[in-house]
């Protein structure tokens, strides 16, 4: 499990779903940074913790060859909006249609979520 801040990666990324990716298998794994490609420090020296999550960052990550980095970027956006506190007490890992910005033909077109009784679903996250 990893907690993150949605905002700080957004805007670190600058629009690329690979920096998203990047930045949770930093969180995930404790990577430093490569000497060979200086360019991404900036991504190894912020702090990225924060209150959103991810159960399984490590499954997000090995659908990297299967699932596009913008389906994989789409979902952990859309993890940054669930309530931390719902997990804790609830061990409720989805998130209402209605608390966030994404449009729900989107939502449902990405391969890693799905919707049913206007709840969104994080298959990967699922027990």
């Amino acid at each position: 499990m990893i907690f993150f801040n949605w905002e700080t990666m957004s805007r670190i990324a600058e629009g690329d779903p690979k920096n998203i990716i990047l930045m949770v298998a930093i969180l995930t794994y404790n990577l430093t940074c490569h000497k060979r490609d200086p360019m991404k420090d900036i991504f190894y020296a912020a702090d990225l913790r924060g209150d959103s999550y991810l159960l399984h960052p490590e499954k997000l990550l090995q659908n990297e060859k299967d699932v596009s980095m913008k389906y994989m970027a789409e979902y952990v956006g859309l993890a940054s909006y669930r309530r931390r506190i719902d997990f804790q007490l609830m061990k409720d890992t989805t998130l209402s249609v209605y608390h966030n910005h994404m449009d729900r033909d989107k939502i449902e077109k990405n391969p890693l979520l799905f919707v049913r009784d206007n709840r969104i679903h994080f298959k990967l996250e699922e027990q």
